[in-house]
């Protein structure tokens, strides 16, 4: 013979789980204010400054605007044969890096790795290379052979 088992109902007719969270009230309380709020204050902002002046935006330090120059060229040496892209001239840090190459294989939905300090795509993505490194805001950018 089975037990009968309590049943508990989650739609709050019943039972005992209408209780608060002890403390609840007063974190609601001190939280920040609500998000219709926080426009209301860069609105102020904004019309302080005028409604022609726009504020210029920041580019984020990255391995592509930093260099001073990117040498984008095609080889096929060392690879098997194969059609290789290499970007020549970053700056960063190896974490800076990879994350660069992380950026190239989404966009370019290609592979691309790290070798010394150059980004080698594979395949010819020379035309490809050079809208990307425009997009990201590259300063100078060179076509070798």
């Amino acid at each position: 013979m089975a037990k009968g088992k309590q049943r508990i109902t989650v739609d709050g007719s019943g039972g005992g789980l209408r209780q608060g969270l002890p403390g609840l009230d007063a974190l609601r309380a001190t939280s920040s204010p609500p998000a219709s709020q926080a426009p209301v204050a860069e609105d102020r902002a904004t019309s302080a400054r005028g409604a022609d002046a726009a504020a210029p935006a920041v580019a984020k330090r990255t391995p592509w605007n930093a260099a001073p120059k990117l040498v984008v060229r095609r080889e096929r040496k060392g690879h098997g044969g194969k059609t290789a892209t290499r970007i020549e001239g970053l700056t960063g840090s190896s974490r800076e890096l990879e994350e660069a190459v992380r950026d190239v294989k989404r966009a370019l939905g290609c592979g691309a790795a790290i070798e010394g300090r150059d980004v080698v795509v594979q395949g010819d993505q020379g035309e490809r290379l050079l809208a990307f490194l425009a997009e990201r805001g590259a300063r100078k950018v060179v076509v070798g052979s």
